[in-house]
């Protein structure tokens, strides 16, 4: 369990959501704590509206010279047992490497994400592959797999050069996806396939289905909820 101390104590890399447009600078700014707590059977980040997106926030003078960092988009919420989290560090244990969660989207969805192509020779262990390409939000005929990049990352102090060497986007942001790629110019970076449930809480419908997913399995809320949509769903 040395990566999870490694993760709470070390002050390296947190993923927030940001307003579509708003300039990197605004943001920027020391992260002293990711994450305290890996416990809990969900992930919860912090969402930030359908008009969000995912940026790794940094201060490459915060950074610590050793240990690794964890990153949670705000926009997925993963219900899984064990944590999505902890499964990601028990690869991490065995690959040395940042890792990040992936899930399988549809062909149409997948312009929606950042997606990775992956070297289907290496035996890694059910679900976990080393990635060879990232893409960002390819279109559906150029998508190198279904393997969708979702807000879980456990990344290395050796991100945030890549980040600054990254040139900003069309919209004026560092997509971290693209950060990602030029790291692995440099050295191996791993996919785990999360065993568990997301919800895209970043658009309307994923925030419902989330909101509806989670008070259905609250023993204080279940039955009296069921019984409200019942009453006003049909359900």
């Amino acid at each position: 369990m040395e990566a999870q101390r490694r993760i709470r104590q070390t002050p390296v890399a947190v993923v927030l959501a940001q307003e579509h447009g708003t300039h990197h600078g605004r943001w920027v700014r020391q992260c002293r704590r990711v994450c305290r707590e890996l416990e809990p059977q969900v992930d919860y980040g912090v969402g930030g509206g359908a008009d969000a997106r995912a940026e790794l926030v940094y201060d490459g003078d915060a950074v610590a010279d050793e240990g690794v960092g964890q990153g949670i988009g705000g926009e997925d919420v993963i219900d899984a047992t064990p944590p999505g989290l902890r499964q990601m560090i028990e690869v991490f244990e065995r690959v040395k490497g940042p890792v990040l969660a992936v899930e399988r989207v549809p062909a149409e969805d997948v312009s929606n994400y950042g997606v990775v192509a992956f070297d289907a020779s290496q035996s890694l262990g059910r679900g976990v592959y080393r990635i060879t390409d990232l893409v960002e939000k390819p279109r559906r005929e150029d998508a190198p797999s279904n393997l969708a990049i979702i807000g879980r990352y456990i990344l290395t102090p050796d991100i945030f050069p890549a980040l600054k060497a990254t040139v900003v986007d069309r919209t004026g942001e560092i997509q971290l996806t693209n950060g990602l790629r030029r790291l692995l110019q440099d050295r191996p970076i791993y996919a785990c396939e999360v065993k568990g449930v997301r919800h895209d809480t970043g658009n309307k419908l994923g925030f419902l289905k989330a909101v509806v997913y989670f008070a259905l399995r609250r023993p204080d809320l279940a039955e009296p909820f069921r019984k409200y949509l019942r009453e006003n769903a049909g359900i």
